[in-house]
Order: C-alpha cells, then sequence, then structure tokens
C-alpha cells in the first residue's frame, strides 16, 4: 500500500492521487462523489470545501446548541485545557459538587416487617460494621424508628422508616494501606495489632512496652525518688523529707507546686516520667487505651497520662498530651502547624477505682475525645503539628505529676484520611424467631 504524503493534500482537500493511492491499497472509494457535505441545506462536493470549513461549521452548530465549550479545541499549542466536573448535573456549580461528595454519609432505610418483630440491626458503610465505636444509635439498632416514631420492636407498626447521620467527626479512611497481614508482624514503623474495630494496623506505640504500665510509678526521677506524701508533683532526694525539705532536697513536676525557695524555674525535675524513646508524630492518627483508675486517686490539680513532646522535650509541644484536670476530666492538647494549640475537654467525670476504655482521634486537625465509645467533644483546629523527625514519648513525664493509674492494650496509630465521604453502605436487619415480644427477648443473645 502506498503512504499518502503532504502532498496528496491539496488545498487542504484529498487528492486524486490520494484516491489512486487508497484504491491501490485495496480500499474502495469512489472515484467521484455526489457531495461531501452540506451547509444550510446546500450540498457541497470537494472542491467547494475543505477540512477546515468541516470543522468550523461543526464548531458553529455546537456553539448555536449551547455546547461548544465541552467540545472546543484547546487554546494552548498542543495542551489539553482542564475539564470542569459535571456530572450528575451540568448546571451544578463546583460548591454544590464539594458539598455534596464531602457532607457527612446519612444512612436511609425502610423495613417493612409484616408480622415479624425486629430483634437487631446492623449497618456497614464501606464495609465496615457501624457500633457504639462510630456513635451508632442504640434505638436504631433494637428496631425503634427514629423517624416516624414507629416501634418496630412490637407487633403492631409494620413499616418502618430510619435514618442515621455519621457524626460531624467522622471521616472516611482508608483501609487499603496497611502493611499487616497478621497480629504480630514487625514492620519498619511498628508492630501489627488488632485495633478495637477489629483492623489489622501498625501501632506506633513502641512494641517493648505493649504490658500494662502504671503510670503512678512514672513521676520522681532517680536522682529525687521520693515523693511528697500529700502534695502531687513534689520529688526528694531522701526518704526522711517526704513531709517537707529544704531548699536542695526537692524539684517539682509542676512549675505551679512548691514555694520557699525561689522561681521554681530552677527547682524542675529534669528527668521524671517513663520515657519510652522516639516514636513518629503523624498528622492523622488515632490513640486508643483503657486506663484503670487506682483506688486511692483523688484528683486535685493537674495530673499527667501520656505526652508525646518534640525532640527538644519541651512541655508546650503535644503531638498529643493527655492529662486529668483538678476536677478529673480528660483533657487533651495538640499542637498546632506555626504556633497555639487545640484543646479538647471531654464531659465525663473519672472516677477512683473505675476502669475506662478513652480514644483519641485528630483527623484534616478535627480533635474528637471518646469516653466508652461515646464521642464527648470535637474541636476543629486550623493546622496539625507534625515533625518529620518525631518526637519523644513520655508515660506521665517531667512537667507534671503522674495519675494514679495502670494504662493497657495502647494503640497509636496513623490514620489515611480520605477528602471523599460518598461510599456505600447496606443495613441487614434480624428479625426474632417467635411470633411474640416476650418469644423475642427470649430468644437472646441472637436469634
Amino acid at each position: 500500500m502506498q503512504l499518502l504524503t503532504e502532498a496528496a493534500f491539496v488545498g487542504d482537500s484529498l487528492s486524486a492521487q490520494a484516491r489512486r493511492a487508497i484504491a491501490d491499497g485495496g480500499m474502495a472509494i469512489p472515484l467521484k462523489v455526489s457531495h461531501i457535505w452540506s451547509r444550510d441545506g446546500v450540498k457541497l462536493d470537494e472542491n467547494d470545501v475543505t477540512i477546515t470549513d468541516m470543522i468550523q461549521d461543526e464548531l458553529d452548530r455546537l456553539e448555536t446548541q449551547g455546547t461548544k465549550d465541552y467540545h472546543d479545541k484547546p487554546s494552548g499549542s498542543g495542551e489539553i485545557s482542564a475539564m470542569t466536573a459535571t456530572y450528575p448535573n451540568p448546571l451544578s456549580t463546583n460548591t454544590e459538587c464539594t458539598t455534596q461528595n464531602q457532607a457527612k454519609p446519612e444512612l436511609e432505610w425502610t423495613v417493612d416487617r409484616g408480622e415479624k418483630i425486629i430483634f437487631q440491626q446492623c449497618a456497614f458503610f464501606n464495609g465496615q460494621a457501624l457500633s457504639a465505636y462510630y456513635s451508632w444509635d442504640d434505638d436504631v439498632s433494637s428496631g425503634d424508628s427514629n423517624v416516624d416514631s414507629n416501634d418496630c420492636r412490637g407487633e403492631f407498626d409494620s413499616e418502618c422508616e430510619f435514618k442515621f447521620q455519621l457524626g460531624p467527626d467522622y471521616k472516611v479512611e482508608s483501609h487499603h494501606r496497611s502493611p499487616c497481614t497478621a497480629a504480630g508482624e514487625i514492620t519498619p514503623e511498628g508492630s501489627c495489632v488488632e485495633s478495637p474495630d477489629g483492623e489489622l494496623v501498625v501501632n506506633l506505640w513502641p512494641s517493648e512496652y505493649s504490658a500494662p504500665i502504671d503510670v503512678g510509678a512514672c513521676g520522681c526521677p532517680a536522682s529525687f525518688p521520693y515523693p511528697h506524701v500529700s502534695i502531687p508533683g513534689i520529688c526528694y532526694n531522701d526518704a526522711s523529707y517526704t513531709a517537707g525539705g529544704p531548699c536542695g532536697s526537692w524539684c517539682t513536676l509542676d512549675a505551679a507546686v512548691g514555694s520557699g525557695c525561689g522561681d521554681n524555674s530552677g527547682n524542675m525535675c529534669s528527668d521524671g516520667g517513663c520515657n519510652l524513646g522516639t516514636v513518629p508524630t503523624p498528622a492523622n492518627y488515632e490513640l486508643s487505651l483503657t486506663i484503670a483508675m487506682d483506688q486511692d486517686e483523688v484528683f486535685g490539680s493537674t495530673i499527667s497520662i501520656i505526652h508525646l513532646t518534640g525532640k527538644d522535650e519541651a512541655n508546650g509541644l503535644r503531638y498529643p498530651g493527655l492529662w486529668f484536670s483538678d476536677v478529673g476530666r480528660l483533657y487533651v492538647a495538640r499542637s498546632n502547624e506555626n504556633s497555639g494549640e487545640t484543646n479538647a475537654y471531654a464531659t465525663t467525670v473519672f472516677t477512683a477505682g473505675e476502669s475506662y476504655e478513652i480514644r483519641i482521634t485528630n483527623i484534616d486537625s478535627l480533635l474528637s475525645v471518646y469516653v466508652d465509645g461515646l464521642l464527648e467533644v470535637s474541636t476543629q483546629g486550623t493546622s496539625t503539628s507534625a515533625p518529620a523527625d518525631g518526637g519523644v514519648l513520655y508515660v506521665g513525664g517531667p512537667w507534671y505529676a503522674p495519675v494514679k493509674a495502670t494504662i493497657s492494650d495502647v494503640i497509636f496509630r496513623e490514620v489515611e484520611a480520605l477528602a471523599i465521604s460518598k461510599h456505600s453502605y447496606c443495613v441487614e436487619t434480624k428479625f426474632c424467631p417467635g411470633v411474640g415480644q416476650a418469644e423475642c427477648a427470649l430468644s437472646l443473645p441472637g436469634p
């Protein structure tokens, strides 16, 4: 087959030479056509119109239809111009599209149960079961409609509608990043563990400190090992001074505690707390743990639980820090990128002798605190400081007296957050095997 050269095109039209070349190659084409283009109802042959003319005619037609902007050639030489999303409605604005994609997901469903009684409902978002861990509503779970007040746990209403709005702090997370395939594996970042929601994750908490830690023992430094008998944060170098001693015999973990020996900046304990070493400081993270309060814990001042500080170990660097206030409320602080910090106070008043599940999340600078699976506070910050070289992890800490408590099952993990939130969900409704509410109750723990 002959190759068509530039000479084959004369005046932007197909020449006779080009026709013969195509025909010789076995591609049939008539040597004469009645017309090749129409304009305003007039038939035009190849001597009356060029390829450029035909392209311009088509652009004019598209412009008349109002769709030229989507088909016109790019303005730059060889560049491809940026596209603007128009799905599902070409009239939607970019702001509307962003809102639709990033609004907090709402689950809606209807159950027509007939004569059956709802025992339990389970929701799955992006393939992950929702629970109290994600503020899953117990009434919705049990079958009590939160839309029209119909109680599908009873024997009367046959159809019930349900809605569940994921909380203001909910962020869609990627579940494909973890390199873990089994608990106990060791990666360069940390050990693989199973999180409270059943996911295998890399735990940034040092694996050598995975056993329960007595926080109360992470207070006075080795050079001042004897705590004051009644004032938290004061440490002495001799046991005979624990009710009070001369200047030089004590140091303090809190600059506001201790007096009579001048400015406390010269009386600070230099190496208090349990230093667990260097760990990464991700921008998006989750910290979960169980804390069992000692029977003799008496709140009355700020006391420390965990403090992830910077490499220079300054009190003001918090990636994050966890304390109890003087009345026993959990207090969390996270340093912002340039200066300042974001704070969150839980509402639960912790009690001596009790155990609690604590979960802290910081995702897109939204700092949230959960206690026993329930969201208690969320504070949106402007930014998150996350040093690339990591920080130093303390239990207790060198700046405040430690809480009298034991922490266990600590997981500190990085979270990969996704901007888009419109993913898939499904709801599973389970019915009782009996025909009445009494039989349903007897069927516990489940059908």
